[in-house]
């Protein structure tokens, strides 16, 4: 048991140790400071964990993914953003739980955490992409009947996340592409509300740092992707 965790620590690299303890340190930072919910806290905290292991295609982030997702659904639903809370329990948790299942089944060997990488073809990428977007305008009216807030962007982020999550489920490095760009619309989405609380800014924050790591996982899973074909 010992060398098995032993192992499991020494996987993670110099770069992405650094990476995280940076964004454990500014959260703890910044919850101190603008006087954070213990909700945020956690769900930022775990963001955290969860994006690390997400950025090496370890099946255990999308365990993760699950609380991380679940505790998202009931910030926004106190920050009456239903657009983010829709997402959550309706698109990105159900996912999450079928994304965990199918990377269980694909590990890059029997017993290891990495996951096999998928090449998804043109034409699959496109019905993905296609299919979300074809779901604006339901989910813009679906939103606009709960009286959401800034509404067109809301409605972007749950598109953009859609996508993001599809291509997750189906092991593509292009996943990471669309959280970048949800990353951005969310926020802008939390950055608007800070004018009317300031403890939102730890949200812009988390999201910032959840940038930084799609950057990483996009770059990082292209690499393994690379390494993988060899094998192959």
């Amino acid at each position: 048991m010992k060398k098995k965790i032993a192992n499991f620590f020494k996987q993670i690299s110099l770069f992405e140790y650094i990476l995280t303890i940076i964004s454990l340190i500014v959260i703890v930072v910044f919850s101190f400071a603008f006087k954070v919910g213990i909700l945020k806290i956690l769900f930022s905290l775990l963001g955290v964990i969860m994006l690390l292991f997400v950025s090496k295609g370890w099946i255990i982030g999308e365990f993760f993914s699950l609380a991380y997702m679940t505790i998202y659904a009931i910030i926004s639903y106190f920050s009456h953003y239903y657009g983010e809370m829709i997402i959550s329990i309706f698109i990105s948790l159900p996912i999450s739980i079928f994304t965990f299942i199918n990377w269980i089944k694909h590990p890059k060997n029997k017993g290891e955490q990495e996951i096999r990488i998928s090449s998804l073809s043109n034409f699959s990428m496109l019905c993905i992409i296609t299919f979300s977007i074809l779901l604006f305008i339901p989910f813009y009216f679906l939103l606009k009947y709960f009286n959401t807030p800034n509404l067109i962007i809301s409605t972007l982020s749950i598109i953009a996340s859609l996508i993001a999550s599809l291509l997750l489920l189906f092991r593509s490095h292009y996943y990471a592409l669309f959280f970048i760009l949800n990353d951005i619309i969310v926020m802008t989405l939390w950055m608007l509300l800070c004018k009317i609380d300031i403890s939102n800014l730890m949200m812009v924050i988390t999201f910032l740092i959840s940038l930084v790591f799609d950057i990483y996982g996009l770059i990082n899973w292209s690499k393994i992707k690379k390494k993988q074909a060899k094998t192959l």
